[in-house]
């Protein structure tokens, strides 16, 4: 039997929207709740929940933007949106709830956050990066396009386990796959530590590895420690 690993969010309107339908033309005034939701739209979307029960953030970001489009429009009834989960069960987001203890926030302060960065990039105060993300980007309808300028960039987030956090704090000397390939590792390595933060040179050597097998036209995997397999 398949599973899909996903979260279903089924849109459905409320009196407000009604309202506001009913006001845009003279031709919605015979429109009902009933109406509106005969044919729902559905999406799939990634999992909303982590492990330990908590809302993920990302997810939480996306009902922040929808309630404050909505607050904007001055439709929204409050900052605690919620979605129906594969049960039919009403599932609350509490986007003012404060946690945490010692650096107590809440998730609407992290919308805001990720909201100032956005801004940002629009007005071009900094440029972003491409990046891959095994987790997240396969969710995306820009998969395809994006996979296909980052695999043109060489880009160093292809190679596993080197993601957008550790090729631009860490790798900023390396541009890409092919540099990583060709580096010598002594010159980066000084009194038995590497010059990237947080990277020793057992996982610098273990990346070149890998941009090594990303490489070379042949390249193929092999083990890295010897196994004897017991006779019967």
């Amino acid at each position: 039997m398949s599973e899909i690993n996903r979260s279903l969010i089924i849109l459905r309107p409320k009196q407000p929207f009604l309202d506001w339908a009913c006001s845009l033309d003279d031709d919605s005034n015979d429109l009902t709740i009933e109406n509106l939701n005969e044919d729902s739209t559905a999406y799939l979307i990634p999992e909303i929940w982590e492990d330990d029960g908590k809302p993920k953030l990302h997810y939480a970001v996306q009902l922040a933007l929808y309630t404050d489009i909505l607050e904007r429009l001055g439709r929204s009834h409050g900052r605690t949106p919620f979605v129906w989960d594969i049960h039919g069960s009403e599932v609350p987001y509490d986007l003012m709830e404060m946690r945490g203890k010692r650096n107590p926030r809440r998730l609407w302060d992290d919308y805001q956050d990720y909201l100032a960065q956005a801004r940002n990039i629009v007005k071009g105060v900094f440029k972003t990066l491409p990046a891959y993300s095994t987790g997240v980007c396969k969710n995306c309808v820009w998969y395809t396009s994006c996979l296909k300028n980052l695999e043109a960039a060489n880009d160093l987030t292809l190679i596993p386990e080197l993601g957008r956090s550790k090729r631009d704090a860490r790798f900023d000397r390396i541009a890409s796959i092919r540099e990583l390939a060709a580096i010598n590792q002594a010159d980066f390595i000084d009194e038995g530590k590497t010059v990237f933060s947080g990277i020793g040179p057992v996982t610098l050597a273990k990346m070149q590895e890998r941009a090594k097998l990303l490489t070379e036209h042949d390249g193929k995997p092999y083990l890295t420690v010897s196994k004897r397999l017991g006779s019967r």
